[in-house]
């Protein structure tokens, strides 16, 4: 074999150029022309060597993608999943950076992070207008074990050291996470990070997106991009951002069963940075690839979309590319071919497929997994694996890039590998893994594309390669400035999309252009603006964007000068200044004018009602001011000249709208010192902004902030598996039968970070289901919750959770903590239950006594009561039936109660000799009951003579040690509570809370757990039909 540099020689309006092509007798130059030739419009094309970004033997290096730096376009930054050992020994995020557009690499199999093992696969780059590096993947605890969500790692020094892990969601079901930026600099949300993954804790699956707006140091809560399809599933996301600070992402739905095709792709878009998207699951239809054994070479395969936008400065600015490959729908053929489809209205409508590659129809020849980029002259390539060259089925591959100068409706194919290679499973592997991503970028006058192939290793050891791609153009000739004239002022205006036309002579029908200013001269520069003709046109809204960047504040100006140059390739090797320049300028900053406006919603005199569980937006909204005015809203206690609250309004403090989350807002409360109940009452208005001056709405608006009380119970959950939402909802509706109130709170996985405070609750229940029972930073809020109580308000846990005894008591556990189990909680693990329960599986004890349920949980936590507790403190609440095995167990102490139950609610069932009724509805009650106490006091029957009066008698013996007994009559049926306080008036203990026949009773009560002092018992009685009530107050003293 030999290899050699040979001329080419293409001739273009009479004009010669001379290239080099890597050659050899394996890798011929391939064309898709009858005559050999290579053509590409207005430019041709020369193929630089392939580099290997880090050659290793023992390393795989698979599923490649690339990104750039978008103010240095020569900084590129790729990634790879990297195993070591075959697929499942250990998972890392390869970096690989280029600091010379791709020539030369560096990098690591491993990313530089303090923790190397929570990697687990999908790593995907994005380099920010910062130069700051991302990469976005799944999580693991233990490196290969299962998946708890996606997180990222960021560096500020080009990849050399990270950061820890930052997790961004915890989520088991999680897969296929990527990650984009706004890299527009005229855009109000330039540099913003999105992140967008899959999610199967729905079924059907859907998608799941993130945002970051401070380098990555914290994430916005997720949320759900698309609604789940019938049959479908979604698949694989790509990002990318518009011109303007558009959002867009993409994924694919597949068919959910079967061949698992990609039917359609899906299409999410922002205009507010990534707050909200609208969506569709369907933008248009496809006929994916996706095969677990494609093209008889053993490999999985797909026909996952890839996303592209034009932000260059030329006719298609703003323009959509999305790339598929696809076969049996036209324009595919029969076989796999790669398959654009284009939005020229920012994704409202599509064009039908254009199909990219040009070799021959129905050739059996395959083409599959594209990527796509838009370089800065607006020209759009998508580079892919390509066996054209080889035997239909089998044999070998190559990689090929093809190129689109008027907007993807005509393209150039080139081969871009100057090796080849045969697909097949990767070392280590199971079900035909092969990767699922290639990678594309412009660079410096070229495009760098990356991939995977084993040549050069072992067979089925992949190392990540590159190759590129230079554009060879005419040469630069002098040109001149036209317009503006030297000295002109030009005004810039907050939101106005009135266009601004900058205009200079053509260098070359090829040349790409800069405009730039500086002041007092341009040199330093302080604006760059790129164009692909002699035309360049912004808006006075996005020049406004810039200058304030700049530091100009409204009203002010940079007196200075602009000019331009003209570039053919590289910049720094191949560019021309104007002949005529630079021209005097002055850039101003507008102070829009403010004119009357008024408030709209929400109207006078609304309350508006807040909790810190309620994810539901709060709109406040009014009528504009003078064009390009910003506002603020603000709150006044008893009245407007009061000001406690000021925020701007919605992108930047440009729109007339306010959104708050709810929860935002009661948090904000909440630092005003208002507590869960209070309110407060105000005016609200709007002031307009321009520049030093303001005006104010022409109307106020009384409204009323209040906090929502504290609810009876609020209930802890894991959002993420299907059937503790059940186990909720279950809940739900029965609090809801029972009249008492509610809160509910996502505490997501037990490997989630997230902390909540518990404080002032009444009570918590805790829901788990299966392995998932709480985190360890949830465990400690539970910890202080606890610690808060005190005898005279105690705190009240409930925990319903089949593997609680396992996750905190088993040394196996990676939640073990036994002081928490048996000093806090009450209790100790004794074992799974042997085999299943059957028909008749548990019966109550204290709560419900010798009431039968079962559980169709398949190891429900066999509990002892803790031997390191009080026996006084601790009361066995349910058994296994037959045996004297415990699955319930609780503790009364002094400052807090709990009871501990080892079932999760969905598996709750009836007994063949269950009494009627719901055993969710006595599980729940016999709970409630037991942390308030009144499953410890007994109610005794004294006589069922009716007597004529409702009373009740002075406590005896009083004063008393440790117990008294306190009797009442009730002449009728009636709704009984009876209450003892402190000298506070705090609730101390509820002795009964029920219905009750007519009679006289007898409550025992037993103070053992409470301090001595002065207390108080109240008895509220509501006859049942005849409306009679009757409530009465006694003094009772503790001496111990």
């Amino acid at each position: 074999m030999y290899r050699k540099i040979i001329p080419i020689v293409l001739a273009f309006s009479g004009m010669l150029f001379f290239m080099g092509q890597m050659l050899s007798d394996e890798n011929p130059l391939r064309s898709n022309n009858a005559d050999g030739n290579i053509n590409l419009n207005r430019t041709s094309e020369a193929v630089f060597p392939n580099v290997r970004l880090l050659p290793s033997s023992n390393t795989q290096q698979t599923g490649v993608d690339i990104a750039r730096d978008p103010n240095n376009p020569g900084i590129l930054f790729s990634t790879a999943l990297s195993t070591i050992g075959g697929g499942n020994t250990f998972v890392n995020s390869g970096v690989y950076v280029s600091t010379n557009g791709g020539f030369a690499w560096r990098g690591s199999d491993t990313l530089n992070s303090p923790k190397q093992n929570d990697q687990r696969g999908y790593p995907s780059p994005v380099i920010d207008r910062n130069g700051r590096f991302y990469v976005t993947h799944l999580t693991s605890v233990t490196g290969f074990g299962s998946v708890t969500g996606v997180g990222v790692n960021y560096s500020t020094d080009r990849g050399n050291t990270w950061s820890s892990t930052v997790q961004i969601v915890n989520d088991v079901n999680a897969d296929r996470s990527v990650a984009g930026t706004d890299d527009s600099p005229v855009s109000p949300y330039y540099g913003n990070v999105y992140s967008a993954w899959t999610t199967s804790a729905t079924t059907p699956s859907t998608g799941r997106a993130s945002r970051t707006t401070d380098g990555g140091a914290t994430w916005s809560t997720p949320f759900t991009l698309n609604p789940a399809a019938t049959g479908r599933n979604t698949l694989a996301h790509d990002i990318a951002s518009g011109p303007n600070g558009e959002v867009y992402v993409i994924w694919t739905m597949a068919l959910q069963t079967g061949s698992q095709t990609e039917d359609y792709v899906g299409f999410a878009k922002s205009t507010n940075g990534g707050a909200t998207y609208s969506t569709t699951n369907n933008a248009f239809d496809i006929n994916g690839i996706r095969s677990s054994s494609f093209n008889g070479w053993g490999i999985a395969a797909n026909g996952f979309a890839r996303i592209a936008v034009d932000k260059s400065n030329g006719p298609r600015r703003g323009y959509i590319y999305i790339v598929t490959s696809q076969q049996n729908l036209p324009p595919a053929g029969s076989e796999a071919d790669i398959v654009l489809n284009r939005s020229t209205d920012n994704g409202a409508t599509w064009s039908a497929g254009i199909r990219v590659n040009q070799d021959g129809l129905n050739n059996g020849k395959v083409q599959f997994m594209p990527s796509i980029c838009v370089d800065d002259g607006g020209i759009v390539h998508v580079v892919y694996y390509d066996n054209r060259g080889f035997a239909s089925v089998g044999d070998s591959a190559s990689v090929y890039i093809s190129s689109s100068f008027d907007g993807a409706l005509s393209w150039n194919d080139v081969e871009i590998a100057d090796h080849h290679f045969k697909p097949k499973q990767a070392n280590g592997f199971t079900g035909g893994y092969f990767g699922e991503y290639t990678g594309v970028v412009s660079s410096q006058g070229k495009i760098v594309a990356t991939w995977m192939d084993d040549n050069g290793g072992a067979p089925g050891n992949y190392n990540a390669w590159s190759g590129a791609v230079q554009s060879v153009t005419y040469p630069l000739n002098s040109f001149d400035l036209q317009t503006p004239a030297g000295g002109v002022t030009i005004s810039s205006l907050a939101n106005s999309n009135e266009p601004i036309t900058i205009t200079w002579d053509t260098s070359s029908a090829t040349a790409a252009y800069k405009w730039v200013f500086g002041s007092p001269t341009t040199n330093p520069r302080i604006l760059t603006l790129s164009s692909v003709s002699n035309v360049l046109t912004i808006t006075r809204g996005q020049l406004d964007i810039l200058l304030a960047g700049a530091g100009v504040v409204q009203g002010g100006q940079l007196t200075g000068q602009w000019d331009v140059w003209a570039f053919r390739n590289n910049p720094e090797n191949d560019s021309l200044k104007s002949s005529n320049g630079p021209r005097s300028i002055v850039l101003r900053r507008e102070l829009p004018t403010l004119s009357a406006f008024s408030l709209n919603s929400p109207a006078n005199g609304t309350t508006v009602t807040t909790s810190q569980f309620s994810f539901a937006i709060v709109g406040i909204n009014w009528t504009r001011s003078g064009s390009g005015t910003t506002y603020k809203w603000k709150f006044g206690s008893p009245a407007i000249g009061n000001v406690i609250l000021s925020l701007p309004s919605n992108n930047s403090g440009s729109d007339s709208v306010l959104t708050i989350a709810n929860r935002s807002l009661d948090a904000t409360l909440k630092n005003l010192g208002l507590n869960p109940g209070d309110s407060i009452r105000g005016q609200w208005a709007v002031w307009a902004y321009s520049g030093t001056d303001s005006l104010r709405s022409s109307n106020l608006f009384d409204i009323t902030l209040k906090r929502k009380q504290r609810a009876e119970v609020i209930i802890v959950y894991d959002s993420t598996t299907a059937a503790c939402r059940i186990s909720r909802d279950s809940v739900i509706a029965n609090l809801n039968a029972m009249g008492l109130s509610y809160d509910v709170f996502n505490r997501s996985v037990n490997v989630n970070s997230v902390s909540m405070s518990f404080r002032e609750f009444k009570r918590i229940l805790f829901l788990g289901e299966s392995s998932s029972v709480m985190s360890n930073a949830i465990k400690d809020s539970v910890k202080k919750y606890l610690e808060w109580g005190t005898a005279g308000q105690k705190a009240k846990l409930m925990i319903m959770a089949e593997d609680v005894g396992f996750h905190f008591d088993r040394p196996a556990s990676v939640f073990y903590d036994p002081v928490f189990a048996k000093d806090y909680l009450g209790f100790e693990y004794a074992q799974d239950y042997p085999g299943a329960l059957g028909g008749k599986g548990l019966v109550g004890a204290l709560a419900n006594p010798d009431k039968a349920d079962s559980t169709t949980g398949p190891r429900p936590d066999v509990l002892r009561k803790s031997p390191t507790l009080p026996a006084y403190e601790m009361h066995e609440l349910y058994r296994y039936r037959g045996t004297s095995l415990l699955n319930g167990v609780g503790r009364i102490g002094v400052t807090y109660n709990v009871s501990i139950m080892a079932i999760d609610v969905e598996s709750l069932r009836r007994a063949t000799d269950s009494p009627p009724g719901s055993p969710v509805r006595r599980f729940l009650q016999g709970a409630l009951d037991f942390v308030d106490g009144i499953l410890t006091v007994s109610v005794n029957t004294v006589s069922t003579e009716i007597p004529d009066v409702f009373s009740v008698s002075q406590n005896y013996p009083n004063p008393f040690n440790p117990n008294t007994k306190i009797d009442f009559s009730l002449p009728a049926k009636s709704t009984v509570t009876l209450r003892v306080y402190d000298v506070l008036g705090k609730e101390v203990m509820t002795l009964l809370n029920d219905v009750k026949d007519p009679g006289t009773y007898q409550a025992n009560f037993d103070a053992t757990n409470i301090a001595s002092g002065t207390y108080f018992y109240r008895i509220d009685v509501r006859e049942n039909t005849g409306g009679r009530s009757y409530s009465e107050t006694k003094r009772m003293i503790l001496l111990k």
